[in-house]
C-alpha cells in the first residue's frame, strides 16, 4: 500500500497545523511551507514535515523545484495564506494593498496549483478556503471576500476542465485564529460592524472546533469527483457524512455551487415575441 503525500501551503496555520497532526498520526507524508519560524514549525519538522520557508513571490516554482527533489506525487494540495486586509471602506483603501491581498488569497492559490499540475496521483483533491460573502454582501474586506468568492468559482472550472483532479471549496464557520487581529487591530472606524461582530464572537466562544474541520477534510477525501468536485461545503451548516445527502449530491450537479438566482421566475423573465 502506498503512503500517501500531502501538501499544506501554511501549514504552520491554525488550520494547517491541525490537519497535519491528523494526518501525521495517519501516516501520511507532509510537505508543507511556511513564513515565520515559529514552536508550530518546530514540533512539525521534529514529526518529519519536509518544509520550507517560502514568501509568496514565484511561490509556484520555489514549491514546484522543492518537491519535485522528495520525489513523491502528492494525493491532496491546500493553500492557507491569507489575509482581511485591507479593511475600510473600498474607497478609501490603498488599491496597491487591496491588489496585494487579492493576490495573496487567490492568484498565488492558483499559481501554486498551475505550478504542481502533473506532480498528482490520480483523482487527487485540491481543497480550497472558502470565506463569506457567496450569499450576501460583507462589507470593509472585500478584496478577501471577493478573492474567497473567485476561488469558489476557479475549484468549479479547475473540476470541470481536469478529469484527474477533484476540486473543492470548505468554509471552516468562524475560528479562533489570528487572523481576526486585523479586524480589532483595525478599530470600529475602519472595520465598522465587524469589530463588535468579532469581540461579541470571541467573547462566546461560538467557534468551529477543529475537530469538525479535520472530520469534514477526511469525509471529503473519501468522496467520488461526482459528489463533491466543484462544489462549496461548509463545516458547520452542510449534513457531510450523512449517506442521504451525498445521494443528493450526486443527483443534482447544480448544488453547492455559484448559480444565479431567479432564473426560473416568469415575472423577471423576459417575453418573446410571438
Amino acid at each position: 500500500m502506498s503512503v500517501h503525500s500531502h501538501i499544506v501551503i501554511g501549514a504552520s496555520s491554525t488550520i494547517g497545523f491541525a490537519l497535519c497532526q491528523a494526518w501525521l498520526d495517519q501516516g501520511i507524508k507532509i510537505f508543507g511551507t511556511y513564513r515565520t519560524m515559529s514552536d508550530k514549525v518546530v514540533q512539525l519538522q521534529s514529526r518529519g514535515v519536509e518544509l520550507i520557508q517560502c514568501e509568496n513571490e514565484n511561490i509556484g516554482e520555489v514549491i514546484k523545484t522543492a518537491y519535485t527533489k522528495i520525489g513523491q506525487r502528492w494525493s491532496l494540495l491546500t493553500y492557507l495564506p491569507g489575509s482581511l486586509e485591507p479593511i475600510g471602506p473600498f474607497a478609501e483603501v490603498s488599491f496597491t494593498a487591496w491588489q496585494k491581498s487579492f493576490d495573496l488569497n487567490f492568484t498565488q492559490f492558483i499559481n501554486v496549483i498551475h505550478a504542481l499540475y502533473g506532480l498528482h496521483e490520480p483523482d487527487a483533491l485540491v481543497l480550497h478556503w472558502a470565506g463569506g460573502g457567496v450569499n450576501n454582501a460583507p462589507t470593509r474586506n472585500n478584496a478577501y471576500t471577493i478573492a474567497k468568492m473567485a476561488g469558489v468559482k476557479m475549484m468549479e472550472l479547475l473540476d470541470a476542465e481536469l478529469p484527474d483532479l477533484r476540486c473543492v471549496s470548505l468554509g471552516p464557520g468562524w475560528l479562533e485564529a489570528p487572523i481576526h487581529d486585523t479586524i480589532l487591530a483595525a478599530g470600529p472606524e475602519r472595520a465598522g460592524r465587524n469589530y463588535t461582530r468579532t469581540i461579541t464572537q470571541r467573547e462566546a466562544g461560538d467557534t468551529t472546533p477543529l475537530a469538525d474541520v479535520i472530520d469534514t477534510v477526511e469525509w471529503l477525501e473519501k468522496q467520488p469527483k461526482e459528489a463533491i468536485g466543484g462544489r462549496n461545503f461548509s463545516v458547520v451548516h452542510d449534513a457531510w457524512g450523512d449517506n442521504a445527502a451525498t445521494h443528493e449530491l450526486l443527483g443534482n450537479k447544480d448544488l453547492f455551487k455559484l448559480r444565479r438566482y431567479g432564473n426560473d421566475n416568469p415575472i423577471l423573465q423576459r417575453k418573446k415575441l410571438s
